[in-house]
């Protein structure tokens, strides 16, 4: 009997091992996303930073998808920054849709993958509105391997809480100072026939690694203009439907930060043969009308 106990002992100890290992192991190389701010507490009507981070344990990713969560009741979102941002490309830029619950949801690519323990994924400058303790945390979250078959990997969500007090030494949030216009892009016009019923349309995207995006304009002009003023610019995202389908026109894309920063990129006429022959049918009805007004000339002193 002390033998038959002694094996179950033996048995329970060893199953129990393996549990620890594995969760041990799991824990250890499983991806997490976690949120970080300088503070734990708040003052009520303060104004403070979020850092919402991935953490790769070592792995190589390239997508990551979501959404981060609070009470709106509690907490007042005021912005989204991600001019620092690891995602070089938005296929979801972070939106909020706030009822009782915000929601901020998000998801992107990184070509050529990342690794490393603190990944900016965006930034939420938050204002607190309620006393007492807050939570913020991700759900419906995913994370791509970058192992050219689209694994997806273990994930562990580290949510944050704050105590938002009367009164505390903490500062309010400052943006930072911005004076570089977003960074160098180049818009591309493309058509396809599933797509805006097969009209020519136009794509672009940046970034701005300080006080990051804030909108796009575009503009349409028969003529090169250097007063960028005097352009009938549209507020507008990608991708955007030419006006011009028949391309003979400038197009100028204008990318502001959120300091106000701009960069204006330029599409010359694509189909210049058009101009070419606009131009030469006006100089044939110039010449046509030299030659009435002449033929005119010689009846009239032939009367005479």
């Amino acid at each position: 009997m002390l033998k038959y106990i002694q094996k179950n002992r033996l048995c329970i100890v060893m199953i129990l091992s393996s549990v620890i290992y594995f969760l041990f192991v799991y824990s250890v190389s499983a991806v997490e996303l976690y949120f970080g701010s300088t503070n734990s507490e708040q003052s009520i009507n303060n104004k403070f930073a979020v850092g919402f981070f991935v953490d790769t344990k070592g792995e190589s990713i390239n997508a990551v998808e979501g959404k981060v969560v609070f009470n709106s009741d509690e907490l007042e979102l005021v912005d989204i920054i991600d001019g620092e941002s690891i995602i070089n490309f938005w296929l979801n830029k972070p939106e909020a849709i706030c009822n009782s619950i915000c929601e901020v949801s998000f998801g992107g690519v990184i070509p050529g993958g990342f690794v490393g323990d603190k990944g900016n994924i965006f930034l939420l400058v938050l204002r607190s509105t309620k006393l007492g303790e807050v939570s913020i945390s991700s759900i419906d979250s995913r994370i791509l391997l970058n192992n050219g078959e689209g694994t997806m990997a273990d994930l562990i969500i580290s949510p944050i809480n704050f105590k938002i007090l009367e009164k505390t030494d903490t500062s309010e949030f400052v943006y930072p100072y911005d004076i570089d216009p977003p960074e160098s892009f180049l818009p591309t016009i493309a058509q396809e026939e599933d797509i805006f019923d097969g009209k020519f349309f136009l794509a672009f995207a940046t970034q701005d690694k300080l006080s990051g995006m804030d909108h796009y304009e575009v503009a349409e002009s028969s003529k090169e203009v250097s007063d960028y003023n005097k352009l009938k610019w549209k507020i507008t995202d990608s991708p955007y439907i030419l006006k011009n389908q028949s391309l003979t026109e400038y197009i100028y894309v204008k990318a502001v930060d959120k300091s106000g920063n701009a960069r204006i990129q330029i599409i010359p006429p694509i189909n210049k043969v058009i101009f070419y022959k606009k131009y030469t049918m006006y100089g044939i009805l110039i010449v046509v009308s030299i030659i009435l007004y002449t033929l005119q000339r010689v009846l009239w002193r032939i009367k005479r």
